[in-house]
Formats: C-alpha cells, structure tokens, sequence
C-alpha cells in the first residue's frame, strides 16, 4: 500500500471512528493530543495532532478545530470528566480525540549488506503502540477506546530517523484501525 493511500485510510478510519460515536447534530472535533511516551528525540504529541488533525480535515465530513495540542502529563487525565468537559467548553467541540502514543526504541537489529567482502549493519527501530480515545465535549464523558496492536518498525541510513520511523509506523497501523472501526 503506498503512503498517500495509507494517510487515505487513516483519515477514512478516523472519521469513521469519530463519526461513529457522535452525540448530537454537529461534528466540531478538537483534536487534545496524545499522552506520549517516547524518547524525546522530536515532538511525537505534536506530529501525531498533526497528522489526525489533516486526515479528518481531507474527509471534509468534521469541522476540525485548529488548536495546539494540550499536554497530557499523567493518564489519570484521560478519566477525568470534569477536564474534559471545560475543554470541550473552552474549544466549542462536541467531541476530542486524544489517547496514548508508546514510541520507543526496539533491540537493534543486525542485517547483512552484500558487496566486496560483506558487511554487517545495525538497523535503528522503533516500536509503536496507539490507544485512541474519544469523549465527549459536552459531557467529558468517554465514548469510545480503539487500542492498536504493537508495531514495530526498522530503518536504514537516512530512513532511521525516530520522525521517519513514527510516521511509516503511523501508517502501517492504519489498516488495522480501519478493520476495528467496521467491526464496532
């Protein structure tokens, strides 16, 4: 699957999952940010409102609010009804999405170049791990939790980077998403 059809499949899987659980006749979505673990290495809370927030924009079906992500500092948070209220208040959102991002190093992987005499390289990875959760704007209230399995992804020279790996690992959980929004 290529990178444009996998970002497609990510704004379809999204809108379908938000969509889904709407309460009430407006679609006004405030994209909160993710409780991120991962090594620090580039802004994966950031990266990642970005990235839903562009995908549920191409569907056209919401109206994303443009809004800088909130920091989660403790998952408590996530089952706090009061703050998420006052947030969707503040924003005028019916609904947020938010949820958990595990990015974090994987065991190096050792691969075989071939050439004069051979070579051995260790591959850099990450492994990624996602929760979505979406709650009410109106009520704070929790409607849905769609969790990710694992992914785990290598690269190679200029492919090893933490933001390259994360957003090919973005998109190859896609697909699964996808899979878990038609089964609901």
């Amino acid at each position: 699957m290529s990178r444009a059809s996998s970002r497609v499949a990510i704004g379809a899987a999204l809108v379908l999952l938000v969509a889904g659980t709407a309460y009430g006749s407006t679609n006004r979505i405030f994209v909160a940010g993710f409780l991120v673990e991962d090594d620090g290495s580039f802004d994966a809370n950031a990266e990642a409102a970005r990235l839903l927030r562009a995908a549920l924009r191409r569907q056209g079906v919401l109206d994303v609010i443009e809004a800088e992500p909130v920091r989660l500092q403790h998952a408590a948070l996530l089952a706090d009804d009061a703050y998420w209220r006052v947030l969707g208040e503040e924003y005028g959102a019916q609904r947020i999405a938010t949820g958990t991002l595990k990015l974090k190093r994987a065991p190096p992987r050792v691969s075989s170049r071939s050439g004069w005499g051979g070579m051995y390289v260790v591959d850099p990875g990450y492994f990624l791990e996602v929760e979505l959760v979406l709650i009410s704007g109106t009520t704070g209230q929790l409607l849905a939790i769609e969790p990710l399995a694992r992914k785990v992804r290598y690269g190679s020279g200029r492919y090893a980077s933490p933001a390259m790996l994360y957003r090919a690992l973005l998109d190859e959980a896609m697909p699964e998403l996808a899979r878990a929004v038609i089964r609901r």
